[in-house]
């Protein structure tokens, strides 16, 4: 039986030209497989085409069947809800073959779907796939395994949308692509153990995978993958100037960014008029790093996903609202420390998110209050701390590179999409929020309470320390003592003064009047026994006047 179906399994691979048969799988000896899933079902059953007849592996029955003899304490049901499974585990040559699956749900059977599992001796190192100038990319089959006499290779590719492999070389049969339509896209060398893909193929196939066999065992296979950059999020507000710079460094007619509007692959310079961006969204080629995109004024129906291909994918961005505060600036000196607030309202379930700002490329995640995994930028290490109290950002020995902008965002923290009904309410507008009339939470990711910009900036003098005054010297005490004995003379002079005055007054039977210093415009004074009006002239001045009329 074990020769029968791995020579069905081998006479599949070797004709599976165009036709659709069961979808390929690979394995190591020893490892496990789970044979798909079945979703939202009440059973499943799994089951092995024999000579004559299917044979049941397994089922999720109460009373399951006895295992094939083969399988003896290797099958196990998985019942995750609302997912249903079949494992095998400790796998062996003799499990190579096809499966069936079926999914059953109240009685009826919902779905089938058929695997052709090979298991083979070794899984080697799998390959990331580099992209070369002209968009294409060289692909390597396993060296140690292929040198040996007689080893052939089959070549797989993963096809979108179904994400399913197909056979499109086999180099038992020929060293040209099974499929016409891949011939003029893929270069083949050394027998099968190079290929050479065109950007035309790496379009629709990010998965390649290499099979070597010797007859009719396994020796190895290994994959090969394009791998697709990570999803930056980017957090903006209505109004404001956006550029995602894409990583691409080629200069092709095949560079294009995909956008909420559609495709953009133009220049500003190369718009023509009537263009149907127009001045809205264009592609910059050289005046910013790599390929990127700018957005003049970033508008409603401009926030979403953006992608950049160069030919392949090679950048993703995901461009989301953030409702932002007053923007703040912060004086600082070179060599100090500076304290970038950052206003939480939701305390208990909030993620803080710090981005240090780059006028050319995309802004730097710096801290992450719910992922310590985030690696600080490299200038930053050992000088940036995150506050546990307020989720400040603290930096220190500051130098001229670290000015700039930095910006918190607020997220909610649970992560994920809210339901319609659990957004929160709009905050108010005395909360220092810039919202636009048509707010609309669910274009917020994780739901984005708040950004907030701090702006540093270098004082251009070192900032004055403090110093305490010095304690007062001898002379100052001497000083002190002259002064109050000069006050304590003109006192008494102004005292002799008035007596005289006042008997003088009498004598010739007039009234005594007080001596007064009346002021007769905001910087004149008219002085006791004066009649002369004097500019500028102060209080302390008529003392000085009056004690000169005395010693007179």
């Amino acid at each position: 039986m074990e020769n029968v179906g791995l020579l069905l399994l081998l006479l599949l691979l070797g004709s599976a030209r165009s036709q659709k048969g069961p979808e390929p799988i690979f394995r190591q000896r020893g490892e496990d497989i789970e044979m798909g899933f079945c979703f939202g079902v009440d059973y499943i059953a799994v089951y092995k085409p024999g000579p004559g007849r299917d044979l049941l592996l397994g089922n999720s029955s109460d009373e399951p069947p006895s295992p094939l003899s083969d399988y003896q304490g290797r099958v196990s049901i998985t019942n995750r809800p609302p997912l249903m499974g079949l494992q095998i585990s400790q796998l062996r040559d003799s499990d190579s073959g096809v499966y069936r699956r079926e999914c059953w749900k109240d009685g009826s059977q919902v779905d089938e779907h058929e695997l052709q599992l090979l298991v083979c001796d070794q899984e080697t190192s799998a390959q990331e796939i580099t992209v070369t100038e002209d968009g294409g990319a060289e692909l390597f089959c396993n060296g140690s395994f292929t040198a040996q006499g007689g080893a052939s290779v089959l070549w797989y590719h993963e096809v979108f949308p179904n994400y399913t492999s197909e056979l499109f070389l086999d180099s038992r049969v020929s060293l040209e692509p099974l499929e016409e339509e891949l011939r003029g896209a893929v270069q083949v060398g050394e027998g099968g153990r190079t290929l050479y893909v065109t950007a035309t193929m790496l379009k629709s196939s990010h998965h390649f995978l290499c099979l070597v066999m010797a007859g009719d065992k396994c020796l190895s296979f290994h994959n090969a993958y394009l791998l697709n950059p990570d999803e930056l999020s980017v957090f903006r507000s209505d109004g404001e100037r956006v550029v995602l710079a894409c990583p691409s460094t080629h200069r092709d007619t095949t560079r294009r960014w995909e956008t909420p509007l559609g495709q953009v692959n133009t220049t500003r310079k190369s718009q023509s008029e009537g263009d149907k961006w127009g001045d809205r969204m264009y592609a910059v080629d050289g005046d910013e790093p790599g390929y990127s995109l700018v957005i003049p004024v970033l508008s409603k129906d401009l926030f979403g996903q953006y992608s950049c291909f160069s030919p392949s994918l090679v950048g993703k961005f995901s461009l989301l609202k953030c409702p932002s505060r007053e923007p703040r600036t912060l004086l600082v000196s070179e060599g100090g420390t500076a304290t970038l607030p950052c206003d939480v309202d939701e305390e208990d379930r909030v993620e803080v998110l710090w981005y240090q700002h780059r006028s050319l490329g995309n802004d730097q995640l710096i801290l992450d209050s719910r992922d310590t995994s985030v690696a600080l930028p490299k200038h930053l290490r050992g000088r940036a701390t995150l506050s546990e109290q307020d989720h400040s950002l603290l930096l220190s020995q500051l130098s001229t590179e670290d000015m700039g902008k930095y910006y918190c965002v607020v997220l909610e923290g649970g992560g994920g999409f809210l339901d319609e009904d659990e957004y929160p309410d709009r905050p108010a507008e005395e909360e220092g929020y810039n919202y636009d009339d048509d707010y609309e939470p669910w274009l917020d990711s994780d739901q984005c309470f708040s950004k907030q910009v701090t702006d540093l900036t270098m004082s251009k003098g070192k900032t004055p320390e403090h110093t305490p005054a010095p304690a007062p010297s001898s002379a100052v005490y001497a000083a002190g003592a002259v002064g109050v004995l000069v006050l304590i003379g003109v006192v008494t002079a102004v005292v002799i003064w008035k007596k005289k005055s006042a008997q003088k007054q009498t004598a010739k039977g007039q009234k005594t009047k007080d001596v007064e210093f009346e002021k007769v415009s905001t910087n004149a004074l008219r002085c006791p026994g004066t009649v002369e009006l004097k500019q500028g002239m102060t209080t302390h001045d008529c003392v000085a006047e009056l004690g000169a009329i005395l010693m007179t």
